[in-house]
């Protein structure tokens, strides 16, 4: 059985979570990084990444986010 189609939004989420905080701005769309602030956004990708473990088995499917 293959698996459905990514939308554009679920590659973009794993870059953002994958790159350096150094390149969020550019990553982010209208100016999010800037208007959340760096120190908060490092806080909830931290966050995110601790909660569903290595990044690499993280299934984004749309709105939703689920582990393997």
């Amino acid at each position: 059985m293959s698996e459905p189609p990514q939308s554009v939004e679920a590659p973009a989420l794993r870059r953002f979570l994958m790159a350096d905080p150094d390149d969020w701005p550019r990553l982010s769309p209208g100016g999010g990084t800037e208007a959340v602030g760096a120190d908060t956004l490092q806080r909830i990708v931290r966050a995110t990444l601790t909660r569903v473990g290595e990044l690499g088995a993280l299934r984004i499917e749309g709105s939703r986010c689920a582990p393997p």
